[in-house]
């Protein structure tokens, strides 16, 4: 008996953060995760039991801290991991993180540096000299596609000073970061999608070429003016 493959992009993990910054730097907001296809098995292990109030806490504690530093959870929505007709959806609230500081005239957002993976990756491959030894694609990036949506409402007034987008497309995976400012909204999405081949030795060079793509979004913190409304 021959199965018939998943369909694409049956594996995949979604986030949604909306969330609004107050003019002292302070975060407050609403995070729902998604899960699809083999990505649900971890989220249904840790829900197979319904927690109990301590857990809750405990869970919101690290859920909320994980966005934003001081942030406090709230209102945790979740599903009942042996009921494999629900949909395996997680949300909560936060509130009060510090998610900006001052600095000057000017407001730094902490956003997370994920270019020192690929940096890294890129290095390690360089470093051990010539290949001799095909390229699996499979072991580079998890065989799911991943997106982060981020949406954060900016005091009146205020303006991002926005990072290049990032768009790395090969047949090693595909990484992709938008940042943009719609109105009063500060947008970042992050797509990542891994990819399936067994690929020549003689292809390190596109590889490391495609890992030092991924690299240039080296986006720590975001710069966000103060203006006048």
């Amino acid at each position: 008996m021959t199965t018939p493959p998943d369909p694409p992009d049956s594996d995949r993990f979604e986030s949604q953060l909306t969330g609004v910054l107050s003019t002292d730097g302070i975060i407050s907001g609403r995070v729902e995760n998604r899960a699809y296809g083999q990505l649900e098995v971890g989220m249904r292990a840790m829900l197979q039991n319904r927690p109990d109030s301590t857990q809750r806490e405990a869970m919101l504690r690290n859920l909320a801290g994980s966005i934003a530093p001081e942030a406090k959870g709230d209102s945790l929505v979740v599903f009942d991991g042996k009921d494999f007709k629900a949909r395996p959806v997680m949300s909560f609230v936060i509130r009060d993180g510090r998610a900006a500081q001052q600095s000057g005239d000017v407001d730094i957002l902490a956003v997370g540096d994920r270019s020192q993976v690929f940096t890294r990756m890129a290095d390690e491959i360089e470093a051990h000299g010539p290949r001799h030894q095909p390229i699996d694609a499979a072991q580079l990036m998890p065989q799911a596609r991943f997106e982060i949506d981020v949406r954060i409402t900016l005091p009146d007034g205020w303006h991002a000073r926005l990072p290049s987008s990032v768009n790395a497309t090969s047949v090693f995976g595909h990484y992709e970061v938008i940042y943009r400012q719609d109105g009063r909204d500060l947008v970042i999405i992050h797509r990542t999608r891994g990819a399936k081949g067994i690929y020549p030795k003689e292809r390190v060079g596109d590889l490391v070429s495609w890992l030092r793509e991924c690299a240039k979004d080296r986006v720590p913190f975001i710069v966000l003016e103060r203006r006048a409304s």
